[in-house]
């Protein structure tokens, strides 16, 4: 099972729509950086960031690179199972790997 790469928005609406990417958690560790301290939450709910008060748009701008590496995964490879925040922009990312799947948004 691949390792799939978010993009995220702040605020305190769930994530929605695909992945940006599907990739190689060999492939995540190599061009984007991924690592194992930078697990973030467990399976159980996704991530949020920024002010989680105020409604925040579609529209807004992505912030974060999440990548979410599932049970099989994780297990077989021997991470941890969840979420994990890249030290990279979106921005960035589309340079390293190429546009995005689509409909990501």
């Amino acid at each position: 099972m691949p390792v799939t790469v978010w993009f995220v928005r702040d605020g305190p609406q769930e994530q929605r729509g695909g992945s940006a990417y599907d990739v190689a958690l060999q492939t995540c560790v190599d061009r984007i950086g991924l690592n194992r301290e930078q697990w973030i939450a467990s399976l159980e709910k996704s991530p949020r960031f920024g002010d989680q008060s105020q409604p925040h748009s579609h529209l807004d701008p992505y912030h974060h690179v999440v990548c979410k590496i599932d049970e099989a995964e994780a297990k077989s490879a021997k991470w941890k199972a969840g979420y994990y925040l890249i030290a990279l922009s979106p921005e960035e990312v589309i340079a390293i790997l190429g546009p995005p799947s689509e409909p990501w948004d």
